[in-house]
């Protein structure tokens, strides 16, 4: 759920803050704030900004999905500007006028969300929303919100930028998606669909001067350089390695698989293993580096999985498990109750490291 910050500065700015909670109820965990002391000893369910905005801006800036500030635009700006990073990583900004008149979309208005919230606020305090985004005031579609609604990631955010100026002179792009990760029945306009791989390169490569030639959803990597992939998380990565192995040695034999397959590292889901590699430091420290979930089983649960794998005795002694990378990948199939899998490799061994990659 949501974690949604409000802070005013006066009477009527701490009002409009209570309509703002009815109007969005149970959407999401809202905390109010006032930057005058009297106004939050007044009212005990609004906290002080305590230290200057500033110190109170820091603290929230990364814990908050949603900052709203009731009051002037440049308050706004000068609070949060030293905290700025990215729109894929700050949170959504919206400013509102004290009276309830305006309702203002004024950062991260795609990935952030923030102009989905100001047309909600605005619609429940019956106040103009004001948004200011290139796509949406011309009603051409936004490359990166449809990407994150579809759980898809963008691989490069300069030619996300490309193809989304691209939308906004009303022209196609190329598209092409792999089996089974798009419903091509429901596309948007702004797609020229093509049916097979083939027919969408040789599209892509009549644009191949522009700084967009089209786009893709896949797993794959290898793609024209100036073709935006999305890459949908479909892929496991089943591992097994040898006891204290150095982060950086794993990582390159898992990136040495992937580039053999050509399978973006985008692409992973989940990391499955044994539980007796729940605390193995290279591969906690790889599935950090990708911000996925690892995950793992007991030897019992792996042993129970359908299936023929190649055994290695040394594992089986070590482990009580002949085959761990490739039982593990579906035991996490299993644990995600997902049907239908593909082996994009069986069990890739190098290097104290054993890899298997299964597409969901």
């Amino acid at each position: 759920m949501d974690r949604v910050r409000i802070v005013s500065f006066t009477e009527n700015g701490y009002q409009l803050s209570c309509r703002m909670r009815e109007v969005i109820g149970d959407r999401a965990i809202v905390t109010g704030y006032s930057g005058r002391q009297q106004v939050a000893e007044t009212h005990p369910g609004v906290h002080p900004v305590t230290g200057g905005l500033h110190a109170w801006c820091e603290t929230v800036f990364e814990q908050s999905e949603v900052l709203i500030f009731i009051g002037a635009c440049g308050i706004a700006v000068r609070t949060i500007a030293p905290f700025l990073e990215s729109k894929y990583t700050d949170p959504a900004v919206l400013v509102a006028d004290e009276q309830g008149r305006h309702v203002i979309s004024l950062l991260s208005g795609h990935l952030g969300g923030a102009n989905a919230w100001t047309l909600f606020l605005a619609e429940g305090l019956q106040a103009d929303p004001v948004i200011t985004t290139a796509s949406d005031v011309n009603g051409r579609l936004a490359v990166d919100v449809w990407a994150v609604r579809h759980g898809f990631r963008i691989t490069d955010r300069t030619l996300a930028k490309y193809a989304a100026a691209v939308f906004v002179t009303g022209a196609p792009l190329p598209f092409y998606a792999e089996p089974g990760c798009v419903d091509t029945d429901v596309l948007p306009e702004a797609f020229q669909w093509f049916e097979t791989k083939d027919a969408f390169l040789q599209a892509a490569e009549q644009k191949k001067q522009e700084q967009t030639a089209g786009i893709v959803v896949s797993v794959h990597s290898g793609w024209p350089a100036n073709v935006l992939r999305l890459v949908p998380q479909r892929v496991i990565l089943g591992i097994g390695c040898r006891r204290d192995k150095e982060p950086g040695e794993l990582a390159q034999q898992v990136g040495q698989v992937l580039a053999q397959y050509q399978i973006a590292p985008e692409s992973i889901c989940r990391i499955a293993s044994i539980d007796l590699k729940a605390r193995e430091q290279a591969i906690c420290q790889l599935a950090e580096t990708w911000n996925v979930p690892f995950v793992t089983f007991s030897a019992e649960t792996l042993l129970q999985m359908p299936g023929t794998y190649a055994v290695s005795e040394f594992v089986k002694q070590t482990t009580g498990v002949g085959n761990v990378c490739e039982r593990a990948a579906v035991a996490a199939l299993e644990a995600q109750k997902r049907k239908n899998p593909k082996w994009i490799c069986r069990k890739q061994a190098g290097n104290g490291v054993t890899v298997a990659l299964l597409e969901i």
